[in-house]
C-alpha cells in the first residue's frame, strides 16, 4: 500500500507543478476519512489536481461544478418516480453524491443555500436522508471542494468549518516549471 501510495504521489507531483504540500494533504484526506478545501484563482490546477489524483486511486468519483442554479437533485440524484406513484418517496442516488466513493465539488460556494444546507450531513457525517428509505450510510471515503473566494456569507460559513484541510493555491512560481507545464501541453 505504502509503495503504491508514494507511486501516485510521485506520479501527480510530476504532473501538477508545485502542489506537493496538497498532493500529501489530498491523500491524507482519503486515508483518514476527511475533507479538503483547495482555494485559489482560476486557472491554478485546482480541479485538474483532484481529478488525476481520483483516476489513479481508482476510486468511484462524483464531481459536480456548483453555482447559484445548481439544484439538490443534480448531487443527490432525481425522485424515483415509479417509486413516487407506489407512495415511496426516495431519491436515484445511483450515479449521485450519495453512491461515490469521492466526491468532488468545484466552485462550492457558488451553490445556493438549499443546496450548501443539504450538503452539511454528508460532508461531515457521511450520511444522506434518502426520504422514506430513512437514513442511509455514504460510502463517501473523502470529499474535495474547490473554489475561487472564501465565503463571506451566513450560508456557506458551516460548509467552510467542515473542510478541515485547506490550501490556499497559488499558480506556478518557478519559470523552469512554467516551460516543463507549457512544453507538457504543446
Amino acid at each position: 500500500l505504502v509503495a503504491k501510495l508514494n507511486a501516485i504521489r510521485d506520479y501527480v507531483n510530476a504532473h501538477i507543478l508545485e502542489r506537493e504540500a496538497e498532493t500529501d494533504s489530498a491523500l491524507l484526506t482519503v486515508l483518514s476519512d476527511q475533507s479538503c478545501l483547495l482555494l485559489g484563482d482560476a486557472g491554478a490546477a485546482k480541479t485538474q489536481h483532484i481529478k488525476l489524483l481520483a483516476k489513479l486511486i481508482g476510486l468511484n468519483l462524483f464531481e459536480t461544478l456548483m453555482s447559484e442554479s445548481t439544484k439538490p437533485d443534480s448531487i443527490f440524484g432525481p425522485p424515483d418516480i415509479p417509486a413516487l406513484a407506489k407512495g415511496i418517496q426516495r431519491n436515484k442516488i445511483a450515479g449521485y453524491a450519495p453512491s461515490a466513493e469521492l466526491v468532488f465539488f468545484d466552485e462550492i460556494f457558488k451553490a445556493n443555500g438549499v443546496v450548501l444546507n443539504n450538503l452539511l450531513w454528508l460532508i461531515n457525517e457521511r450520511i444522506f436522508k434518502n426520504g422514506d428509505e430513512g437514513t442511509i450510510h455514504t460510502p463517501i471515503m473523502a470529499v474535495f471542494a474547490a473554489s475561487n473566494e472564501i465565503p463571506t456569507d451566513q450560508a456557506s460559513r458551516p460548509i467552510y468549518d467542515r473542510f478541515l484541510i485547506r490550501h490556499n493555491v497559488n499558480y506556478i512560481k518557478s519559470p523552469s516549471n512554467i516551460v516543463k507545464m507549457f512544453d507538457g501541453i504543446l
